[in-house]
């Protein structure tokens, strides 16, 4: 019996053992297991985040190539529509043989006459005509244009320039534009220096017009105001990936104004 007895407390502890062992095999398969989704998890998020500062960085060259091309016609504007253009640029602007981009006149005043401008905003017009004629014609950074905007700093009159081969149609200014001028206008000398910028939706959810507009002064004296209008497309912002991203571009009111879904990005790639 004492065998017997010693025989069934072996047994019993044996059990006890072996659930103890099963039980710690099955904790370090749980917590392998945890450790794996963890990694696949961190990669993952790895990944996300790579995408994010791919469309970020994509973002950031489009703006700083709007400011560029701005940096470029505002140091254009201050040396040469102050009256500093020079006969022999005219000539040469001629004889590279561009053709001419006149601009179309619009008032952002009703019953106002853009013929009874000064002679110094004509000026500035006709040289900014052989410029833009000239740059349109030899460098590729006009191609990103739609139109350029002149405005008269002493009258809102208001000079179009359309840097398409073929026209839109548009004859009308940008009721976006005349907003934005006569709030600068109305605005506090101090709240006048910074240059402005904004977004308007298009034909489709996803795309839009992007709108610079830049004041020029003499001393204290507004000159004139320039500007530029471009296509934004939320598609040229989202890298090409497998994971389902979509793109939401935020007004200052944390409004939507464009969105691009993950499935009409896949579609337009194809």
């Amino acid at each position: 019996m004492k065998y017997f007895t010693s025989f069934c407390t072996t047994v019993k502890i044996s059990r006890y053992l072996f659930r103890t062992l099963a039980l710690m095999l099955w904790a370090l398969g749980a917590l392998l297991s945890f450790l794996y989704f963890c990694s696949l998890q961190q990669q993952r998020e790895a990944v996300l985040r790579q995408e994010y500062d791919n469309s970020y960085e994509q973002a950031q060259n489009y703006i700083r190539h709007s400011a560029d091309i701005m940096r470029q016609l505002k140091y254009m504007a201050e040396n040469r529509l102050t009256g500093s253009l020079s006969g022999l640029d005219r000539l040469d602007g001629n004889a590279s043989g561009a053709k001419l981009t006149q601009p179309r006149y619009n008032t952002l005043i009703p019953n106002d006459d853009c013929a009874k401008e000064t002679p110094r905003f004509h000026a500035a017009v006709n040289a900014l005509t052989y410029f833009l004629s000239y740059w349109k014609d030899n460098f590729s950074d006009a191609y990103d244009l739609n139109r350029v905007f002149y405005i008269g700093g002493e009258s809102l009159c208001l000079a179009d320039f359309s840097m398409r081969s073929a026209e839109n149609g548009e004859d009308a200014a940008p009721k976006s534009l005349v907003r934005q001028v006569i709030k600068f206008r109305n605005a506090r000398l101090t709240d006048r220096q910074g240059t402005q910028y904004w977004v308007t939706p298009g034909n489709r959810h996803d795309s839009g017009n992007y709108y610079v507009l830049i004041p020029l002064y003499s001393g204290n004296k507004l000159k004139a105001l320039i500007g530029i209008e471009q296509t934004i497309r939320l598609e040229d912002f989202a890298s090409a990936s497998n994971l389902p991203l979509g793109l939401t571009l935020l007004d200052q009111n944390k409004l939507p104004l464009l969105s691009l879904t993950s499935g009409a990005s896949a579609a337009r790639r194809r």
